[in-house]
């Protein structure tokens, strides 16, 4: 009697732990967005989380939480509670760039938060306004190094990715650039049309957009092969500007708080895995110019890593601050 008593206290103690996994997800899930509605980081997440409630079972609701860089919707995962029912869609910035671009924030984004699943990727494009006299690469370079300082390269905002692979791109290139820095990304585009500022570094989603203009010209892509919908613009290391290659890129994945159950963050890693089959999912990639990047928690946390060591030298090399 004894010995059942002891089995089924034990049984007893153990089902708690079990129940995440039986029951996970019980209810919608929230999936916080760190930028506004209508963006690319928006569109793609309304898409993962729709694909992803699909694989749970349970709606995913999309709630954006825009400001300083992600920074807020950082924060308002770290006030929930860890059970999984607000989770994040993360992007390469938020894992990788804002520690060092607020390091006062009180957040230690890589004790406090864990990756779940990278699911997409986007290549960055350098485009030109093409009546400047540098619609390709070397006319660019041997501008830039002729008047050094005075090209213009602009951004959505200092510390944004676009200004570090802007600044990238110069230590790449041994150019020295002008950084015109603006309020958000579209404001950045508008003065590029213009010809206000000579070149902009842009994803890919937003160079197929504006392939179409006669007053722009795409004339590099980062990673390691041309992109299947824009397949005439060369690479950067096919034009000899080596260091600009994979990890030189914009990802997304699904992230959660640390102390999250091991086993709703296998419940999620499962429905994450089942996404990438989803045929919406991969048609909406294709149509946004994004490419599936399908790396599990081991390998999104070195990528992280990586991230992290790259955009913190250049922070620093560069002096960059937005506190």
């Amino acid at each position: 009697m004894r010995v059942m008593q002891t089995l089924l206290l034990c049984a007893l103690l153990l089902l708690p732990a079990s129940v995440p996994a039986q029951t996970y997800p019980a209810k919608p899930v929230r999936m916080v967005v760190g930028f506004p509605p209508g963006g690319p980081t928006d569109n793609l997440a309304r898409v993962v989380g729709g694909a992803l409630g699909r694989a749970l079972g349970q709606s995913v609701v999309t709630e954006n939480r825009p400001g300083a860089g992600g920074l807020v919707s950082l924060q308002t995962l770290a006030r929930q509670e860890a059970d999984g029912y607000t989770i994040l869609f993360a992007s390469d910035g938020q894992m990788g760039l804002l520690g060092h671009l607020y390091p006062k924030s009180g957040l230690d984004i890589r004790r406090e938060f864990a990756p779940i699943r990278t699911v997409a990727t986007l290549s960055n494009v350098l485009m030109v306004n093409a009546g400047k006299g540098i619609s390709e690469m070397s006319a660019l370079i041997a501008r830039a190094r002729a008047e050094p300082g005075k090209l213009g390269f602009g951004s959505g905002g200092v510390g944004t990715p676009s200004h570090l692979v802007g600044l990238m791109f110069e230590s790449a290139s041994g150019v020295d650039l002008l950084h015109v820095p603006y309020k958000g990304a579209a404001m950045a585009m508008t003065d590029l049309i213009s010809g206000q500022v000579e070149m902009m570094f842009v994803g890919s989603s937003v160079a197929l957009q504006q392939a179409s203009r006669e007053q722009l010209r795409a004339i590099a892509v980062t990673g390691a092969r041309r992109l299947p919908n824009l397949p005439n613009v060369p690479t950067f290391e096919e034009l000899g500007v080596k260091g600009m290659a994979d990890d030189v890129a914009f990802w997304w994945g699904i992230a959660v708080q640390s102390a999250t159950p091991p086993a709703v963050r296998a419940r999620l890693d499962a429905a994450l895995r089942a996404v990438q089959g989803d045929a919406e999912f991969q048609k909406a990639l294709q149509s946004q110019g994004l490419q599936a990047l399908d790396l599990d928690a081991a390998a999104t946390a070195a990528r992280i890593e990586r991230d992290q060591a790259r955009w913190g030298a250049m922070v620093r090399a560069g002096k960059i601050t937005t506190e």
